[in-house]
């Protein structure tokens, strides 16, 4: 059985932040941005969490201090900074 997962979540969202009306959510990764009060990777993290010993997020460095604040309570979730691909 598989026990892990990484979820890819370092794009930038830029086709999906033109549509966005707030300038503060615009600020954000894609995978932050809330939907009915939530973080859009929040509704794939609690699908999978309680079924897996552990969750890696691949997040651009730059964002991670907001992944961090706002997916801080996750158990079994840890984060994977690497270079951003350009």
């Amino acid at each position: 059985m598989i026990r892990e997962c990484v979820i890819l979540a370092a794009g930038e969202g830029k086709r999906m932040k033109q549509t966005l009306p707030n300038h503060e959510l615009k600020n954000l990764p894609k995978p932050l941005i809330p939907v009915l009060n939530k973080p859009i990777i929040k509704y794939t993290i609690d699908q999978i969490i309680e079924k897996l010993d552990k969750v890696v997020i691949v997040i651009n460095p730059q964002h991670e201090k907001l992944f961090r604040e706002k997916l801080n309570h996750e158990k079994n979730c840890f984060r994977l900074s690497r270079k951003a691909i350009r």
